[in-house]
């Protein structure tokens, strides 16, 4: 659950560090306040609602299910996950306010373009135009994020539509090996 939480973690502040353009302020990888996103993470399955917003921050309630081999929920737990989203990027935080210098994502989106991730690491936008099939559906223009985390050896890549934020995350240890799939946008409801 820890690497989970890390890696969304990661993706997420991999956005923020860039300077603003026009482009950055048209598209937006923020979720949706009139949305629900539901995500698969293997074992698990998490729902973010929105709560509200505040000094800028949106609040949501992350509902996070353990589901069992046949398909039972044997646990819930449920936090709260920040998101702010500016000029230079998006941010996200479990705890207090996200960090005004780390991002998931920096802005604007160019690809080679590297900032600073939460925890410092520096990340690279590999893809701005990439297409993406995965359970929730197939997703055009996805900007793709890579993180090579020295201190653990784990190379990240998260995946982030506009207008739906991140769809997909994955890792592996050793670049020679395919990105093992983390956490995965499952489907897209209207809020009630």
């Amino acid at each position: 659950m820890r690497k989970i939480v890390a890696i969304i973690f990661i993706c997420l502040i991999s956005v923020f560090l860039m300077t603003p353009s026009t482009e950055a302020t048209t598209k937006s990888y923020a979720w949706n306040p009139n949305k629900v996103y539901t995500y698969d993470e293997k074992i698990n399955q998490i729902t973010y609602t929105f709560m509200k917003k505040k000094n800028g921050i949106s609040y949501w309630k992350a509902k996070n299910q353990g589901i069992n081999d046949k398909g039972k929920i044997e646990w819930t737990d449920t936090y709260t996950f920040r998101q702010r989203e500016t000029k230079n990027g998006l941010q996200w935080e479990l705890t207090g306010e996200p960090k005004k210098n780390y991002f998931y994502l920096a802005y604007p989106i160019e690809k080679g373009k590297t900032f600073l991730n939460w925890n410092g690491t520096p990340t690279k936008i590999i893809s701005t135009n990439a297409t993406v099939k995965i359970k929730a559906g197939k997703f055009k223009n996805v900007v793709i994020t890579k993180t090579n985390d020295k201190h653990s050896g784990i190379q990240t890549k998260c995946y982030y539509a506009p207008g739906y934020g991140l769809i997909k995350a994955g890792h592996t240890t050793n670049p020679k090996d395919p990105y093992e799939t983390e956490l995965e946008l499952e489907k897209v409801t209207n809020k009630k």
